[in-house]
């Protein structure tokens, strides 16, 4: 998983934003069996969190 896919998800959020929902405490999870690209995992204080198997099953 890749940047691309934080970025539909923040799309989502912001469309559930200009609708008027409260997003303001979204975290953005993705979920992978495979692993993320190096660049999700290098944003600290994100409000992405990333869920791998091991995660899953610790």
């Amino acid at each position: 998983m890749g940047a691309e896919h934080v970025a539909r998800l923040r799309r989502a959020r912001d469309l559930l934003t200009a609708k008027g929902y409260d997003t303001r405490d979204t975290v953005l999870t993705c979920y992978s069996g495979a692993g993320f690209t190096a660049e999700l995992g290098a944003e600290p204080g994100s409000d992405v969190r990333l869920i791998t198997l091991d995660d899953l099953y610790a």
